[in-house]
């Protein structure tokens, strides 16, 4: 997986670059100058990534209502009908 790759990766897990090196046993900087550098990610830690990212755009979070939506335990109504 080439530089490119990596960061397409990283902006759709949400992560920077220093929380992918940790995830890889790397120091930050030793992956920056890897990637800076024309190198590529080895084929195990690039299938990983690619998994990961694929998982994360085909399967997105759920949406989660904002809190001052949520059902009021005792009533069922939520605190929006309330207000």
């Amino acid at each position: 997986m080439n530089a490119y790759a990596v960061s397409r990766a990283l902006i759709t897990l949400g992560w920077s670059e220093r929380r992918l090196a940790e995830h890889l046993g790397y120091h930050r900087t030793e992956l920056r100058r890897l990637l800076e550098g024309g190198g590529k990610l080895g084929a195990r830690p690039s299938r990983w990534l690619e998994m990961l990212e694929n998982g994360h755009r085909d399967l997105p979070r759920p949406a989660i209502s904002p809190m001052s939506r949520r059902p009021d335990m005792n009533t069922g109504l939520t605190m929006e009908t309330v207000r």
